[in-house]
């Protein structure tokens, strides 16, 4: 049975065969990151893309390997795409916390 690691490493290596130079960084945030995460937590990542970003048309591109990992490996992935410079300035709560408590893949 494939651990959490394998499954995000293999998920990672198919961001990169789909995005190549244009993915800057993918970081699991929230309670995964953490280690607080329970038998049904999702695991939440921000994909970090240079250039510009629409957040619904990036899901809409990765809807299908969202679902074959769900169905293959029964894991939720929950994807934030965000620009590099949004990731990088963002104030808030929120963005503080997912880049202080992210752990880049």
């Amino acid at each position: 049975m494939a651990t959490l690691d394998d499954i995000l490493a293999e998920f990672t290596g198919a961001l990169v065969e789909r995005y190549g130079e244009r993915l800057d960084r993918l970081v699991c945030c929230g309670s995964v990151a953490r280690g607080e995460a329970g038998p049904e937590s999702d695991v939440d990542l921000a994909l970090v893309l240079k250039g510009e970003v629409r957040p619904s048309g990036e899901i809409d591109l990765l809807v299908d390997l969202l679902a074959e990992f769900n169905l293959r490996y029964g894991v939720l992935i929950s994807l934030l795409p965000v620009g590099r410079e949004t990731w990088e300035k963002a104030p808030g709560p929120f963005w503080r916390n997912v880049r202080r408590q992210g752990r880049d893949l």
